[in-house]
């Protein structure tokens, strides 16, 4: 089985041993979260047929894109005045929960989310919210919520659940790209057309040494035999 995702910096395709959840033609959803905003014309674009939920603040990087959600939802103790009352104007269907609460709005969307999406809004803050965000998602794919990409404009993350192979093909050749096990050992783990090329090697939670590792070219293939893999793209700074 294969699922293909398209990015305007990146083509994504991921093969699976074996069947996988989701559907090859229908979008998946995209959740915009409420940390760096992304460019607006990038937004606009990833938004185009897809579903879109605003988390919090999120809402506001939509508004700036001219991007209109399907939903809003969250604490809402971020989201500014300006976009909860572009929000009412347009009669967006807002989902207003307690601040004093033991999820995050991230975990809560994915609690009501069913099948893939995308994660923007995710980067540029906080490294605890960083943190929560990536791990929430292998919790999220256990109830039924696939996180295909952290991304935006400047950086992407995609969980890759072994046994499987992310094939990658840039528009433009990225100076970074890092494999970071997201679970204690992946074992299996090979890269193809990069400076330091791996070959069937045990990577370890608590020691990731591969990073900072370089395309050689527009298309790099990534496998991994067991485990999650997180497989990092971005710039040098």
């Amino acid at each position: 089985m294969a699922k293909n995702l398209s990015l305007p910096q990146a083509a994504a395709a991921t093969r699976y041993e074996g069947p996988c959840g989701g559907s090859e033609s229908s979008p998946c959803r995209l959740l915009v979260l409420g940390g760096r905003a992304p460019a607006p014309d990038w937004l606009a674009e990833v938004a185009v047929g897809r579903e879109v939920w605003a988390l919090d603040r999120g809402a506001d990087a939509c508004r700036t894109a001219g991007v209109r959600p399907d939903r809003i939802l969250g604490d809402l103790d971020s989201i500014s005045v300006e976009a909860r009352r572009w929000a009412e104007v347009l009669e967006i269907e807002t989902m207003r929960y307690d601040p004093d609460k033991d999820d995050t709005d991230f975990q809560l969307a994915l609690g009501l989310l069913e099948g893939e999406c995308i994660v923007t809004g995710c980067w540029g803050g906080r490294f605890d919210h960083a943190f929560s965000n990536v791990f929430s998602s292998l919790w999220g794919s256990e109830c039924g919520a696939d996180v295909l990409c952290f991304a935006d404009d400047r950086e992407l993350l995609f969980p890759l659940r072994g046994p499987s192979e992310l094939l990658l093909s840039f528009s433009r050749v990225p100076p970074v790209l890092s494999l970071l096990p997201l679970t204690a050992v992946c074992e299996g783990v090979s890269i193809d057309n990069a400076k330091w090329p791996l070959r069937d090697v045990r990577l370890l939670q608590g020691r990731p040494w591969a990073v900072s590792n370089v395309p050689l070219g527009s298309n790099v293939a990534i496998s991994v035999r067991s485990g999650t893999l997180g497989i990092y793209v971005g710039s040098a700074e």
